[in-house]
């Protein structure tokens, strides 16, 4: 994301030091990244982009496990870290349809992550209808913030990442109506039930 959207969102950043470790790349998605290839788009059913050979071309959770495999992934009992091994997560939407792709970090604090290792679990997310409306009102206030942002001075994958972000804020503020919808404790929304540890 461009350095002044982020600035405009999250006016702290600047005080506290961030550092942005690569540039916005439409030379590359998380899929690739995620697999290690930052030259190429991988996405199937076009000539545009790259898709590893054998793999199905298809949107499907198989045809990206399987793009993985020509790469030397196989599918692993659970996403706890192991030396040796770079594992990689496939995150699918409600559909079933591959949505992104991410490499394991060494730790996170995602409690199903750290449960799985064995890890305690010091904060678990806070789901109720005044952590819906404070998340929503820090959308209006992101929302308010980006009418700030000079649309002709951004590029057009800038322009991208600015429509995505209102469209996110937008979400949040509509999802606070109906929050319960987010709980993490219901089986369709289980970690294990929304992505694949390779």
């Amino acid at each position: 994301m461009p350095a002044n959207i982020l600035e405009t969102l999250f006016p702290n950043l600047k005080a506290g030091g961030y550092a942005i470790t690569s540039d916005m790349n439409a030379e590359y998605n998380c899929i690739a990244w995620a697999a290690g290839d930052t030259q190429k788009w991988w996405e199937p059913f076009s000539e545009r982009y790259y898709w590893p050979p054998g793999a199905l071309n298809e949107y499907s959770l198989a045809a990206y496990s399987q793009a993985f495999a020509v790469y030397g992934y196989a599918l692993c009992d659970d996403s706890a870290p192991e030396a040796g091994f770079e594992k990689i997560a496939i995150y699918v939407d409600a559909q079933g349809i591959p949505a992104h792709a991410a490499r394991q970090l060494p730790s996170g604090k995602s409690p199903a992550a750290r449960l799985e290792q064995g890890l305690p679990i010091d904060e678990l997310p806070r789901w109720s209808a005044a952590n819906a409306e404070a998340d929503a009102a820090l959308s209006r206030d992101a929302l308010k913030k980006l009418e700030a942002v000079n649309e002709q001075e951004l590029s057009h994958e800038e322009s991208l990442t600015l429509t995505v972000v209102r469209w996110d804020a937008r979400n949040a503020i509509e999802g606070a109506r109906h929050f319960w919808l987010r709980s993490p404790v219901t089986p369709y929304a289980f970690y294990a039930r929304t992505h694949t540890v390779f």
